[in-house]
């Protein structure tokens, strides 16, 4: 194990890219189900 990688901003660096990975899923997601819904709903 690298010691350099137990650091909290490296800790911190690393929530904040994994954060902002699922928001951009979460967004592309929510997108698409708008659009399916927009496209076949009712």
């Amino acid at each position: 194990m690298d010691p350099s990688e137990e650091t909290p901003s490296a800790d911190r660096s690393t929530f904040r890219r994994t954060l902002v990975r699922v928001m951009i899923v979460q967004v592309v997601a929510l997108a698409l189900l708008w659009l399916l819904q927009a496209r076949y709903g009712g």
